[in-house]
């Protein structure tokens, strides 16, 4: 396996549904992610590292992580009738989005770095009881992020991203930047490098223990959208606990059992002023004890938590909350493991070479936004490893 290699991501999402309120928490597309498993588990992407660069839109250094494949993400046709939250009448909704993400490894030329960039496209419509209360949502993200690899990794990223909202009676365009910071321990690597059980000639199970730490600061600008809204200019702070399995051999490398758990604290720097349109800043007041350690959110911090299960690279579960007990779940169905054990032991090498990069995967999730309005993303995944 070549330690240089060149990473392409590309995804279609043509489909997916949520909850719209104006500068509330489900207010635009900028909140949405393209990986439905993340959605699942709680709406993360500040300090997940266990699935692909697609989450940089919660953490730009997200694209650090970016590995060695082509994948191409499409998500299928239809709409939500969803609450037109200023009426209480009911309209459809959608969500469309693409985008790319792509890396370099420099590890070759022994500078221990890998730089991922990344490009993604939303654009969310809401179509209400009469013109004046539709709503059009167009925001477009350039991110870059790196990743430096040593005793920890150490990840740095940052978004630009051009945002249009659109009513019935109004029109802006705002431009905001995203800043992210991650640091992934992995503890065995570190402290039991060489444990592990080993049968056969060459085959072998190790343990695997990592931690994260992910920190994002989300949406920062100085202009006022449509009414005087600012965007959500919001703080993420959180961590993650993998621990799982994996299986070695000079045939194929597989991850027999991942299982993570993650929780994010996400504090809004913008208030709405009493009696004024527009908003107000305010200061980043965390509490980490209670918000990230006790699992206590309120009206300041909205707490996502969410478990991700991974079997053999096959089967991918995710369940999660957010915002006091909105449930999510997801679930994901890969090729990627029974391919690479195909790949593994088939005789004619070629063949066996193409199993073991190509892989498909579907995955769905839903989230309810309350009681009685769920948003529902799902889609297909054709991907390549190692291009080059």
């Amino acid at each position: 396996m070549s330690n240089k290699y060149l990473v392409l991501c590309v995804y279609f999402l043509l489909r997916t549904t949520a909850f719209s309120q104006i500068d509330g928490y489900q207010n635009t597309s900028l909140n949405l992610q393209a990986d439905p498993i993340i959605n699942g588990a709680g709406l993360l992407g500040s300090t997940t590292v266990g699935r692909n660069g697609l989450a940089f839109i919660n953490n730009p250094a997200q694209l650090g992580n970016v590995k060695n494949n082509v994948e191409i993400f499409v998500q299928p046709k239809s709409t939500l009738m969803a609450e037109d939250v200023f009426t209480g009448m009911w309209g459809p909704l959608k969500n469309d989005a693409r985008g790319v993400i792509f890396g370099y490894n420099l590890n070759s030329t022994g500078i221990p770095l890998t730089v991922g960039f990344g490009f993604s496209e939303n654009y969310f419509h809401f179509y209400g009881s009469d013109i004046a209360r539709w709503i059009i949502e167009e925001s477009r993200a350039f991110g870059i992020g790196v990743k430096y690899s040593s005793v920890v990794d150490v990840n740095l990223g940052i978004n630009i991203k051009n945002f249009e909202q659109t009513t019935g009676v109004s029109n802006s365009l705002l431009t905001n930047y995203d800043f992210g910071v991650m640091i992934n321990v992995p503890i065995t690597k570190i402290c039991i490098p060489n444990v592990g059980f080993t049968f056969g000639n060459d085959r072998t199970i190790k343990p695997k223990l990592n931690c994260s730490v992910g920190n994002s600061l989300l949406n920062v600008t100085d202009k006022r959208g449509v009414y005087g809204f600012h965007l959500q200019n919001k703080v993420i702070l959180g961590y993650s606990i993998e621990v799982g399995f994996d299986y070695n051999s000079k045939d194929f490398d597989l991850s027999l059992f991942d299982y993570s758990f993650n929780v994010e604290s996400e504090y809004n720097l913008k208030v709405a002023s009493r009696g004024e349109i527009g908003s107000k800043n305010r200061s980043w007041n965390l509490n980490v004890i209670k918000s990230l350690i006790n699992l206590e959110g309120d009206y300041d911090n909205i707490i996502h938590k969410g478990h991700i299960f991974n079997i053999c690279e096959t089967l991918i579960f995710s369940v999660g909350s957010f915002d006091n007990g909105k449930k999510c779940s997801a679930y994901a169905v890969s090729s990627r493991g029974i391919f690479k054990f195909l790949g593994g032991i088939i005789d004619h090498k070629p063949i066996g070479d193409i199993l073991k990069k190509v892989y498909f995967e579907y995955s769905r999730s839903n989230y309810c936004s309350n009681d009685y309005l769920k948003s529902t993303f799902e889609g297909m995944t054709f991907g390549i490893s190692e291009v080059i």
